[in-house]
C-alpha cells in the first residue's frame, strides 16, 4: 500500500457503487409500477444485467492499458491501474447478485411503505431541487450566449489554476531516510577517502540530532552512507528540506571527493 494504490482506492469509491445504484433504481422502478419486491428484483436484474456487465468491463478497460506503458511511467502507474481496474471488476459481482437479493428483502411494496417525517422532508427537498433545476434550465435555454461565455471563462480559469499548481511526475514521500554517496579521484586510497568522508560524517553528527548515521569508506571508488531521521512528529524539517540543506553545506566540504 503506497500513495498510488491509496489514490486508486479513493477514485474507486465513486466507481464501485455505480453498478449497485443502477440495479437498485431499476428494481425500485418496477416496485413503483405495482410489482412485489421479489418479482421486481427478478425482472429488474434481468433487464439491467447486461448493462452492468458492459459498464464494469468498460471502466476496467479504461484503466488497464496503463499497465502496458513502458519506461518509468509504466512502472509508476501499474499499481494504480491494476488496483482501480480490479476494484471495479470485483464490484460487478455484488451488483449482479447481492444487490437484487437485498432489494427483494429490504424494499417494501408500493402500498406497504409508511412515510415518516424525515422521508417526507427528503422527498420535498428533492422535488424542490428538481423544480429549481427545471426553472434554471428553461432560463438558460433562452440565454445560450451566456452559457458559451461561462464555459469559456471556466476553461480559462481551469487552465490558469492548472498552470499555477506545482507539478511532478511522482508524488514526493517523506520516508525519513537520506542516502549519501561520494566519489573519489581515480586511484585514491582508502585513507584518502576516509579522511575526506570523515568530515561529512562529523558534520552529519553535529547538525542532525538523534539521527542514526551509517557510513562506509573505501568501497569501490568512493564511499556511501545513510541517515535515518527521527519520526515525522519529532522534527520540524521534512526529509526533502534536510536533503536540500545538506547539499548546500556539502559543496564547501571534502574538496577531494
Amino acid at each position: 500500500i503506497n500513495t498510488l494504490t491509496l489514490l486508486a482506492f479513493v477514485l474507486a469509491i465513486g466507481l464501485v457503487v455505480d453498478d449497485a445504484i443502477v440495479m437498485l433504481e431499476n428494481i425500485h422502478r418496477h416496485i413503483e409500477e405495482g410489482k412485489d419486491p421479489i418479482t421486481a428484483a427478478f425482472i429488474g436484474s434481468k433487464e439491467i444485467g447486461f448493462a452492468i456487465i458492459a459498464m464494469t468491463l468498460t471502466l476496467a478497460a479504461v484503466f488497464l492499458p496503463l499497465t502496458f506503458s513502458t519506461g518509468r511511467i509504466g512502472k509508476l502507474f501499474i499499481e494504480f491501474a491494476m488496483t482501480l481496474a480490479l476494484a471495479v471488476l470485483i464490484s460487478g459481482f455484488p451488483a449482479l447478485t447481492l444487490s437484487p437479493m437485498m432489494c427483494s428483502r429490504l424494499l417494501k411494496g408500493r402500498g406497504e411503505t409508511k412515510g415518516s417525517r424525515l422521508s417526507a422532508l427528503i422527498e420535498g427537498g428533492l422535488e424542490w431541487l428538481a423544480k429549481g433545476y427545471e426553472r434554471w434550465l428553461r432560463w438558460l435555454i433562452g440565454k445560450r450566449i451566456w452559457v458559451i461565455i461561462g464555459m469559456l471563462l471556466t476553461l480559462g480559469g481551469t487552465y490558469l489554476l492548472y498552470s499555477a499548481l506545482p507539478q511532478t511526475l511522482s508524488p514526493i514521500e517523506d520516508r525519513g531516510n537520506i542516502r549519501i554517496s561520494g566519489i573519489t579521484p581515480e586511484g585514491a586510497t582508502v585513507d584518502y577517502t576516509d579522511r575526506y568522508f570523515a568530515e561529512v560524517e562529523e558534520h552529519l553528527i553535529e547538525t542532525l540530532d538523534d539521527a542514526v548515521i551509517f557510513v562506509v569508506s573505501g568501497v569501490g571508488s568512493g564511499a556511501f552512507g545513510s541517515v535515518t531521521l527521527q519520526d515525522w512528529d519529532l522534527r520540524d524539517e521534512s526529509q526533502m528540506a534536510i536533503t536540500e540543506r545538506l547539499n548546500r553545506e556539502f559543496r564547501g566540504m571534502a574538496e577531494g571527493m
